[in-house]
């Protein structure tokens, strides 16, 4: 059996609610996580009803009992303890912040063929664009010959340098050297080459690099293409910055003391001046997808 259980359970579950759960699954089984960690996963899904809420529970305690049968030849009798049930359902929260889960960006660029796309969602994502003179110079004006594969970091023109992913690198690397694309008339269209990451359709008018509005043209093509409302800087930023904080405090409620080990995703995403108190209220975002 699948181990995971947002692969046991995909072809039940819905898929937003998969990547909640596949986002949680990427060091721990969900058979290991704690009763409150799981009500917690359950709560972020947002499920509407009882009805779906029960099939999600159902779901949850026979893949605990498969999970015992494969792993320990036995049956422990592990079962999801709930309290209250309305707890579960969704009621209204108008002032949470809807961010997108990582599962949910990284399998979107996937789907994406040109790599200029998959760099300013990956880039946005993982928080190029959060400093320089005017709004996202960093990730329009970043440079070809900055980008260092083997280190897998890119030196901004703000004169910051960090790692990336190995998906953001790859898409720089293959956006830098787009040197076509054809649109969805079937034209073809010619790329400058003046060393930008993010090029541009080649043009007596265009000085080389990428105006902001055209970068937001890109997000709004992206967020017709796939459906996705949540597509933008902004709230990819905020979403990436959200998920590494998670990330790294293990799930639970950030506290003073964290501040040095976080320094460096502050930094990244430049909010250094963040207060402690935002910090805190920042367990209220939602993992929810529309």
């Amino acid at each position: 059996m699948e181990k995971k259980f947002y692969k046991y359970a995909r072809k039940s579950l819905n898929a937003s609610w998969a990547n909640i759960f596949a986002d949680a699954e990427e060091k721990k089984d969900l058979y290991k996580l704690t009763n409150d960690e799981v009500l917690d996963l359950i709560k972020m899904c947002e499920i509407p009803g009882s009805v779906p809420l029960n099939e999600v529970v159902q779901l949850i305690n026979t893949y605990y009992k498969d999970y015992e049968h494969e792993v320990f030849h036995d049956d422990l009798g592990k079962q999801l303890v709930i309290g209250n049930i309305n707890d579960l359902i969704t009621g209204e929260r108008t002032k949470d912040i809807r961010i997108l889960t990582k599962t949910e960006v990284y399998a979107l660029t996937k789907k994406l063929e040109r790599a200029a796309l998959r760099y300013i969602v990956l880039g946005a994502y993982e928080g190029i664009g959060s400093y320089g003179s005017y709004p996202k110079q960093d990730l329009i004006e970043a440079r070809a010959d900055k980008i260092d594969v083997v280190n897998k970091t890119i030196e901004l023109p703000s004169g910051h340098i960090f790692t990336y992913s190995d998906e953001l690198i790859e898409a720089a690397v293959d956006s830098a050297r787009e040197d076509t694309f054809t649109d969805s008339r079937g034209r073809v269209f010619t790329m400058m080459n003046t060393g930008y990451i993010l090029r541009v359709v080649d043009s007596t008018k265009s000085n080389g690099a990428m105006s902001y509005p055209s970068l937001q043209r890109y997000y709004y093509l992206i967020k017709s293409m796939t459906g996705n409302s949540c597509i933008g800087w902004q709230r990819l930023a905020m979403s990436g910055f959200y998920n590494a904080l998670n990330e790294r405090l293990g799930g639970r409620q950030y506290n003073a003391k964290d501040k040095d080990s976080i320094q460096d995703i502050l930094e990244r995403y430049n909010k250094q001046t963040i207060t402690d108190a935002a910090l805190k209220n920042m367990r209220y975002y939602r993992k929810v997808v529309k």
